[in-house]
């Protein structure tokens, strides 16, 4: 469980990559970023978020909407 995974590590995280996708049961799956940053708020990270896109959509326009979601749960 990738969830799981963050959470176990986040307390020692020093730089976080934000990928859209994540690996699921049945393959990559969308990243739930709401869930992401409240572990990573429980564990105390303060440290940026840098995007790290690579998913089939074109990236010209999907980093774009990335970086909106983003801005929208961090605000």
């Amino acid at each position: 469980n990738a969830y799981e995974d963050i959470e176990k590590t986040a307390p020692y995280s020093i730089t976080c990559h934000a990928k859209t996708e994540i690996p699921g049961p049945s393959g990559k799956e969308i990243a739930d970023f709401r869930k992401i940053v409240n572990i990573l708020d429980k564990a105390g990270y303060k440290g940026y978020l840098s995007i790290e896109y690579e998913a089939a959509e074109d990236p010209m326009t999907a980093v774009e909407k990335f970086v909106s979601y983003l801005k929208e749960i961090v605000g």
